[in-house]
């Protein structure tokens, strides 16, 4: 028979998850502009005590106390609780600075490493890092038809049924994910009426995610 947490493991619990938990929103709301989600709740977890470890360190170091058990649960006075909610909201921050630090790397090295190694005439490296995709599929796919925009046409199929076609004007990933379909030239807007593209008179639309049932790239 499994035993139920008692009053004080649930509350040593919330001292110990909360912290990690609040900091990481507030990183995800000022990079993302929403809340922590699409993670496994167990990661969130694991990454919410492992953040509030290093608050729970710097306010204890502050306060010259030595970061155990007691001290965390015997400290709680109204100057500590202050500066704790400081440093979670400055922990916030540094959240979100250490995640977009860290994509902008990730591309960076990304476009980087294969001209080192054309320069160092090391080819495994070049077909490595060429072949290797640090996003979601959807980025990657969103990716792959921005850089084929001008010899590929993006169709769009709505949740009300609409099917539209035209080249990739722009999108976006975060908060949400959008697309901007145009129309120019040679290369007009369209709709799908039955079986037959039907030409459209206006030369942009913007689609938003909640409207975006499938994404479709065809050779023009």
């Amino acid at each position: 028979m499994v035993d139920l947490p008692t009053t004080a493991e649930l509350f040593a619990f919330s001292v110990f998850f909360l912290p990690g938990y609040i900091s990481l929103n507030i990183g995800s709301i000022l990079l993302r502009g929403k809340l922590l989600v699409g993670i496994p709740w167990l990661e969130k977890v694991i990454f919410s005590y492992f953040w509030s470890s290093f608050i729970f360190l710097s306010t204890l170091a502050i306060l010259n106390r030595p970061l155990t058990v007691d001290s965390v649960m015997t400290s709680f006075t109204t100057n500590s609780i202050l500066l704790l909610g400081v440093l979670i909201i400055g922990f916030g921050f540094i959240s979100g600075i250490a995640y977009y630090t860290g994509r902008v790397a990730i591309a960076r090295s990304r476009e980087a490493a294969p001209k080192l190694g054309r320069w160092l005439r090391l080819n495994r490296i070049v077909e490595v890092f060429s072949e290797m995709r640090f996003g979601s599929t959807v980025e990657d796919t969103l990716n792959l038809l921005w850089e084929n925009r001008d010899r590929t046409d993006v169709v769009v199929e709505t949740d009300s049924g609409q099917v539209f076609r035209g080249m990739l004007g722009s999108f976006s990933l975060e908060p949400t994910l959008d697309l901007l379909l145009v129309g120019e030239g040679s290369r007009p807007l369209q709709e799908l009426v039955g079986t037959t593209w039907s030409l459209l008179e206006v030369w942009s639309i913007l689609i938003p995610q909640v409207h975006i049932k499938s994404v479709r790239g065809i050779a023009r």
